[in-house]
């Protein structure tokens, strides 16, 4: 099984406040890598599609936390789409500086574009996330989104096989051997827990491929 790959897609326009910009990506950057050392981080804001598109195509990542720098427009969010198939967790930060002039970021803007192609033309799970990188509300969220995306990549090469009869009328649960053949779930359910599921149960631990398997044994 691969590695887990959490990644960190930071997107923004260079028509926005560059220092507000790369303050907050240095700060975003620092808080990911605290909480995960293996989080992939670019090493400079993603300002084009083009920057997007070259970081992205020699990754193959298993949660994306996608962050509006900046406002941008929904290609971004189109691309990781295109590119990825993992969950994803929205980003948005909090502006800056409340001067009555020009925002700074913008973030929260590019944020409702991204959440409205996510909704529109992704059915995928995701997790939105309102805040600065030190808030302790924002590190708790992302640390639950990390474990969540880290126990379904896990679960992926997890394989089951039940040993036993499921209870009276629960037959939609039933297998038979030859049913299961192509299947990642293996249950012999033509025996009680007596000696004969026992022995079957042996012989599945004994097995080459049970051996060499990431296998939960589950007795029913």
């Amino acid at each position: 099984m691969k590695p887990f790959v959490p990644v960190y897609v930071p997107v923004g326009v260079p028509t926005f406040h560059m220092e507000s910009a790369q303050d907050a990506f240095e700060r975003s950057s620092a808080a990911l890598k605290a909480m995960d050392g293996d989080f992939v981080c670019p090493e400079d804001k993603l300002l084009s599609l083009d920057a997007l598109r070259a970081y992205l195509d020699p990754l193959a990542p298993d949660l994306i936390v996608f962050q509006n720098l900046t406002f941008a427009n929904a290609a971004y969010m189109a691309e990781v789409l295109r590119r990825t198939s993992c969950p994803v967790v929205l980003w948005t930060l909090r502006e800056p500086v409340i001067d009555g002039g020009r925002l700074r970021l913008n973030s929260l803007t590019g944020a409702y574009s991204a959440a409205n192609t996510l909704r529109a033309f992704s059915d995928r799970p995701f997790v939105y996330i309102f805040g600065a990188p030190e808030e302790e509300r924002v590190q708790e969220a992302l640390k639950a989104a990390v474990a969540a995306a880290k126990v379904k990549h896990h679960m992926r090469a997890l394989k089951l096989a039940a040993v036993g009869h499921t209870p009276c009328a629960v037959r939609s649960s039933r297998r038979t051997p030859t049913s299961c053949s192509s299947r990642p779930i293996c249950c012999a359910t033509d025996c009680g827990v007596t000696n004969a599921s026992r022995a079957a149960a042996e012989k599945l631990r004994c097995s080459t491929t049970f051996r060499n398997s990431r296998t939960c044994l589950v007795f029913m």
